[in-house]
């Protein structure tokens, strides 16, 4: 940092003339130091939170999401079929995204996969 120099006004006032270099330095790093802290304040706001990888978004944008949530939790339709009573032909024409649920239905595979329901829903 260069030189700085204190200037007093008669009433009192005092300003510091600095180089622009500095002061654009300066106002930089307030950026960066704010910028660190949005981070911190998102990041505890979604502490705890399930995260999931990109890809599984950009396969939610093609693929029916109930194949792709038992996919990416490990599971297969019998696991489905087990947690929701749900029959297994039925299952499985949802799971290929051959038949649409009911509202109740999708609430069930939601529970069943430990999702929010959007999470399904919202790709339909």
């Amino acid at each position: 940092m260069s030189a700085t120099q204190r200037i007093k006004t008669k009433g009192g006032t005092e300003f510091v003339l600095l180089e622009a270099e500095d002061y654009d330095a300066l106002l930089q790093e307030i950026e960066d130091l704010q910028d660190i802290a949005s981070a911190a304040k998102i990041m505890k706001e979604e502490e705890g939170k399930e995260r999931v990888p990109f890809e599984l978004l950009m396969r939610l944008e093609k693929e029916p999401p109930i194949a792709v949530w038992l996919d990416y939790k490990g599971m297969k339709q019998v696991d489905l079929v087990n947690r929701t009573g749900l029959s297994q032909p039925y299952i499985s024409l949802l799971v290929q995204g051959e038949k649409k649920g009911s509202l109740k239905t999708y609430k069930a595979i939601a529970k069943a996969l430990d999702i929010d329901l959007e999470d399904i829903t919202t790709y339909l």
